[in-house]
């Protein structure tokens, strides 16, 4: 299964959009967040290696799901309103993420990938997608400020998705 063919993506779309959103519903997510974690399942998708095969596509999805659903959890857990003082008595060890040399070329290099990437793209896919992961904008305001449905606005984040895991893919 190729998902950067659009006809199989837009047939994952077609399945697993409605039964996503109701999985992240039922456990207690804002309608909101749902959808924006709903794209997030689509954007891990996108982004996995190319060479694996996955036997149970389903539970693969699901097992995404899960992930994302978990990441937004901790996020929200870390990033709530408790005073930053209330923070400063937690460990946060975890949170530590050693740096080496090595990893400091490589990421260096896979910016500049990225960044050739998304300069490929127009201005608007451009900016609907800077918005959403650099920004972390909500869908519904992406559209709102953009002016253009949701339903455009997703369209747009795929496409540039699309786009942008070719162009690491290929480096």
């Amino acid at each position: 299964m190729d998902l950067f063919q659009p006809s199989c993506f837009d047939d994952i779309d077609h399945h697993f959009r409605r039964p996503l959103r109701g999985y992240f519903l039922r456990r207690s997510v804002s309608p909101t967040d749902a959808d924006d974690l709903t794209q997030d399942v689509f954007l891990r998708l996108l982004s996995r290696r190319k060479d694996n095969a996955i036997d149970n596509f389903e539970g693969y999805v699901y097992r995404i799901a899960t992930n994302v659903l978990n990441d937004f959890r901790r996020r929200s857990a870390i990033f709530d309103d408790k005073p930053f003082e209330d923070h400063c008595h937690e460990n946060h060890e975890w949170l530590i993420d050693r740096i080496d040399a090595e990893r400091i070329v490589l990421a260096r290099e896979a910016l500049m990938t990225l960044r050739a990437a998304l300069d490929g793209l127009d201005e608007r896919t451009r900016t609907v997608i800077l918005l959403y992961r650099l920004d972390r904008m909500r869908q519904r305001e992406i559209a709102k400020k953009i002016g253009l449905s949701v339903s455009s606005v997703e369209k747009i984040i795929v496409k540039a998705m699309v786009h942008l895991a070719r162009a690491m893919r290929s480096s």
